[in-house]
């Protein structure tokens, strides 16, 4: 984001894209920190607080008619102390606030502006204000006004009302635990229950527009699916997926889902693209397919995860977080088209068929007439009704989408977030490495160790684990779902590789989380290591944001580690974590979904398998390809040859006859060993049979 104004304030120095894009507004900001807080208190100023991220659209717009607004900024910086957060540099700070301004208008989102006394306490806030009133909302230069009226006027008033705020967000985050509630399968299908009662069975997902990629409540329903045999419930994900996929979310031309649809149909995107929302849609993606074995979401998935790492990888190995919504001022320009310019690029043979499937009209589904590419018709469809061989179509549809890619790369791009966050960049070499497991390709698992490597390389300083590092620039320390992301990722690595060093890592991580992060009275982890002096509240909670929560995938990743390592002391640990938001959990179970899904697997039947032999072996790979090609949520795998030292699972297993053997144990009862996939995938099916029943 560019702007005519030559000076500068403290946000140059700054390393967030974000914040860089607000370095030449005439409002004075401050980032985050010491500085601004010690001005404040030291002037008797209140702070106006602005957190955005880079790739938000209503974030631009806010920019460009208030924070370039030169009378605006000379009244902000005359009664106000300005400071700029990126969200996803500081998701402690964000946390807080949102929370806070939920509280007071029933509603959030970005940008989020909220007024904060001198010491740190919100009392007035909300998410975009435009210059003017409208929308029912007031100008911004008229709402400045007002609070700065109130805070000269009625300062009584506005530190009651921060006091009052500031305890009820010390409250929320003191949860107590009900330690006689215990969380079963049957909280699971309770979950379940309630998401499909909002299923969208015409245009799929979950409720009304807008819609976000409802990654967490397809992770839940494909699992209920496998325990119940309830095909409804694959269904909804399989329409949802489906619907997603051709709908203009998704980016038909090089792959990516944007960050939510404005519509119930998919059809028209906030344009952003994030690497957390991609990396999610990955694994249900690739579930989806290990659960129906259709070729269409896997095809989906590779798109996928070939776009991230065509368009997101660092050189340094790490991945970028974000594209922007907007390219030369206007959201959604690199993505949309006129007729005119499809049939420059096609000809006008190819390019009617193509805006027959595509649906590019002279009228358009977009602004001022351009259309959105989405997929109108599916190829089975299309191939009968045009007459045309569905490979032969699909061979010709691939060809005219590359054509109209390459003129699109030829456009002004948006803008790339290229700070590299921990937590975000697990959750990709999560995605990565699925996407091994279910098609074989090394390019996957070689850039799962890439990135893996450059965690281990680069967010590590002085003992600690970083949040976010840029061009060499190490940011914020790590958080909470830095950690328990990391800690799942390489859990999910090992089981694909094999390489002891991720156990020794996870082994690390563990320490770290139960040293700074876990409540040990209450159970559960708080967000924030011990000790943060820049925070008003310690925040606690397991409910899944845009992003899994913390919590959840600490007890996935606690328990598999127990099993890999035969280490009770994990369950226990894991099992404390359910204990403490059990309260929460069965309150409201559709927005702790993640965790419920957790908590019901450590009731489940356990399940491991463990193949003796080199992972090279022919037969190893064949054994290897049984686990890894189905959909077995929850079963471990560990590969090695006999005592290999990096898990217990492997003390004196031995091949049989000579030839690699796979080791199958359920629910504490291990079976004789097999060196036929063919029985071991009969093992696999007759544990999850069982579990049904």
């Amino acid at each position: 984001m560019k702007n005519d104004f030559t000076s500068t304030n403290r946000l140059v120095s700054t390393t967030s894209p974000y914040l860089l894009q607000h370095a030449h507004n005439p409002v004075d900001w401050y980032p985050w920190g010491e500085e601004a807080f010690t001005k404040a208190r030291d002037e008797h100023k209140p702070i106006f607080l602005s957190i955005g991220y880079s790739a938000c659209h209503w974030c631009h717009v806010m920019e460009r008619e208030s924070f370039e607004n030169e009378s605006v900024a000379a009244f902000l910086n005359e009664h106000f102390v300005s400071i700029k957060v990126d969200r996803e540099e500081r998701p402690d700070v964000d946390d807080i606030y949102m929370t806070a301004v939920q509280m007071m208008t029933g509603a959030g989102g970005w940008p989020l502006s909220v007024f904060l006394t001198n010491d740190l306490k919100p009392f007035y806030g909300g998410t975009y204000f435009p210059p003017e009133d409208r929308f029912g909302r007031p100008g911004f230069l008229r709402l400045l006004q007002m609070i700065e009226d109130a805070w000269r006027s009625r300062p009584q008033e506005v530190s009651r009302s921060a006091d009052h705020l500031t305890e009820a967000l010390q409250r929320n985050s003191a949860i107590e635990p009900t330690r006689s509630e215990e969380l079963s399968s049957l909280d699971m299908d309770r979950a379940a229950r309630l998401v499909a009662g909002a299923f969208d069975p015409f245009r799929g997902g979950f409720g009304e527009a807008p819609k976000f990629p409802p990654t967490a409540q397809m992770e839940l329903l494909l699992r209920v699916w496998k325990r119940t045999g309830n095909a409804e419930y694959l269904e909804m994900v399989e329409r949802t997926l489906q619907r997603m996929s051709a709908g203009g979310i998704n980016d038909q031309l090089a792959g990516g889902f944007a960050r939510y649809s404005t519509d119930a149909d998919w059809l028209v995107p906030h344009f952003e693209k994030m690497l957390y929302d991609n990396a999610l849609l990955i694994v249900n993606l690739l579930e989806c397919y290990q659960a129906t074995s259709k070729s269409e979401y896997l095809e989906m998935a590779r798109a996928t995860l070939d776009w991230a790492l065509a368009e997101l990888r660092d050189e340094a190995g790490g991945f970028h977080s974000s594209y922007d919504a907007d390219s030369e001022g206007v959201e959604g320009k690199y993505y949309v088209w006129k007729p005119e310019e499809i049939i420059d690029v096609l000809g006008a043979a190819d390019a009617e068929l193509f805006a027959e499937i595509y649906d590019v009209t002279e009228r358009g589904n977009f602004e001022h007439g351009f259309s959105i590419l989405h997929q109108t018709q599916r190829i089975t469809e299309a191939s009968k009704r045009y007459k045309i061989d569905e490979a032969t179509l699909q061979v010709s549809l691939q060809s005219m989408r590359q054509q109209l890619k390459a003129r699109r790369d030829r456009r002004s791009a948006p803008a790339r977030d290229d700070k590299v966050l921990t937590d975000w960049n697990s959750l990709i070499i999560t995605a990565l490495t699925r996407g091994y497991r279910a098609t074989g390709d090394e390019r996957y698992l070689i850039a799962a160790r890439e990135t893996a490597d450059f965690i281990m390389k680069h967010m590590w300083q002085q003992g600690k684990l970083l949040h976010s590092w840029r061009k060499g620039t190490s940011g914020a320390e790590a958080l909470l779902d830095d950690h328990s992301f990391y800690l799942d990722a390489l859990v999910e690595l090992y089981q694909a590789d094999f390489n002891p060093d991720y156990l020794v890592e996870a082994k690390k991580i563990v320490t770290e989380l139960t040293g700074k992060y876990l409540d040990t009275v209450n159970g559960g982890f708080y967000f924030t290591a011990e000790g943060k002096t820049d925070l008003i509240t310690r925040a606690k909670f397991a409910h899944d944001g845009a992003t899994p929560s913390g919590n959840a995938l600490i007890v996935r990743a606690l328990n598999a580690l127990s099993q890999i390592l035969d280490a009770p002391e994990y369950a226990v640990l894991a099992n404390g974590v359910v204990t403490g938001f059990a309260e929460s959990i069965k309150r409201n179970p559709t927005a702790h979904l993640r965790i419920t899904t957790e908590a019901s697997a450590l009731t489940q039947p356990s399940c491991q398998v463990t193949i003796i032999g080199k992972p090279t072996d022919n037969l190893v790979r064949n054994l290897l390809e049984i686990v890894n090609r189905g959909f077995f949520p929850g079963v471990i795998v560990v590969c090695g040859e006999t005592d290999d030292a990096s898990s217990p699972l492997f003390t004196g297993r031995t091949g049989v006859d000579g030839l690699p053997a796979a080791y199958f144990c359920s629910n504490s009862v291990c079976r004789e060993p097999v060196t036929d996939p063919g029985e071991l995938l009969e093992l696999l099916d007759s544990h999850f049979s069982k579990a049904a029943n």
